[in-house]
């Protein structure tokens, strides 16, 4: 059973929606002041975009391509304490348009910690050691083997790095995910894109440890004199899980275990070239508490329909469909979810947490 020590999953994440008015709004009633911010037009053909408070408003960067680092005065404009801000832009707030939003706290902006290791000291950074999350921006060396730090206190299960001036891809490392060809360090994905996992080693091959993740000397992580943006992720019992499952190729898919009732999942096949996955708790179809599961991260309309069902249990989530992105017979998946509410908090008399 997964005690937590996060009685309230959503003071430190939270699934958003809301409706475009078209000229500057504010949004309130999130439960924290956001540090990263993900925006998607659910009704149109529109980026993936990504902002965050080390980079500071009016920054953004796009996880359905490789784009470099964009300025956009009428996009994310304001963080506030119980919420953010936005402009004008189409993809975040026209007319009449729906969206969704995550959104991640993390908060501590000094003190990050490093050792005799490290080789790479952040430009500005913020995280928070409860919840796992970090957001580091460094510049690169070019070195391979540089080390960097992330704040985090344990070693972090899921680490995204994008250089920011140029086009390059968004590199992903997944810890204890191994597809079938090579150990789990040794793997590969690329948010940007629909391929497999690759023998890539932009990680230098190496885990990270309880201070610093590794970098290679190559293009994606570690490029000598440019901008990078760094998202590490440690698993919290209760609150987020990071792993693996096998595919059964039956509509009646497989079970997954988190330790809590989700508010949003991601998966990626590794073993094929297929899409990435994402569903989230506020998002619903018409069916009977399913959530579909949007072929991610294109910039495509919303899918509808039930037809990539997901549903979500107190403790977990379960596949309801045999589509090949995240259910092929013998397929190879990795997982990232982040719970609407623990299964057991572990606060008080450890009682099961029922809302969030």
């Amino acid at each position: 059973m997964a005690y937590s020590g996060i009685a309230k999953s959503s003071s430190f994440f939270n699934v958003f929606t809301y409706t475009g008015n078209g000229s500057s709004q504010a949004h309130t009633g999130l439960g924290f002041q956001p540090d990263l911010c993900v925006f998607k037009n659910r009704d149109e053909v529109n980026n993936w975009r990504w902002a965050n408070s080390v980079r500071g408003t009016q920054k953004e960067t796009y996880s359905d391509g490789n784009y470099a680092e964009a300025t956009q005065a009428q996009g994310l404009t304001a963080f506030g304490t119980d919420g953010f801000t936005t402009g004008s832009n189409a993809g975040y707030n026209k007319n009449s348009i729906g969206y969704v939003s995550y959104h991640w706290k993390s908060g501590t902006t000094s003190g990050i910690t490093t050792n005799g290791s490290t080789t790479i000291t952040p430009t500005a950074y913020t995280f928070n050691q409860t919840s796992g999350c970090s957001i580091i921006n460094y510049t690169g060396n070019g070195s391979a083997g540089a080390k960097v730090p992330h704040g985090l206190g344990v070693a972090p299960r899921l680490v995204i790095v994008k250089v920011l001036n140029t086009s390059n891809n968004w590199a992903v490392y997944l810890d204890d995910v191994d597809f079938g060809w090579f150990g789990s360090v040794n793997n590969a994905l690329y948010l940007d894109s629909t391929s497999g996992a690759t023998s890539d080693a932009w990680n230098y091959n190496t885990a990270p440890d309880a201070t610093n993740f590794t970098l290679s000397g190559g293009n994606y992580g570690n490029v000598n004199g440019n901008n990078h943006l760094a998202y590490c992720f440690a698993q919290k019992p209760g609150f987020s899980r990071i792993g693996s499952y096998v595919g059964t190729g039956n509509s009646d898919g497989p079970f997954i275990y988190t330790g809590f009732r989700p508010a949003f999942v991601l998966t990626k096949r590794g073993d094929s070239t297929d899409w990435w996955g994402l569903s989230d708790n506020k998002t619903q179809s018409a069916g009977a508490g399913n959530d579909d599961s949007r072929k991610n991260w294109t910039p495509n309309t919303e899918d509808t329909g039930g037809t990539l069902a997901i549903d979500y249990f107190a403790n977990g989530f379960k596949i309801k469909h045999s589509n090949g992105g995240q259910n092929d017979t013998g397929g190879a998946y990795a997982f990232v979810a982040f719970a609407a509410n623990p299964f057991v908090a572990d606060v008080g008399e450890g009682v099961p947490c029922l809302g969030n």
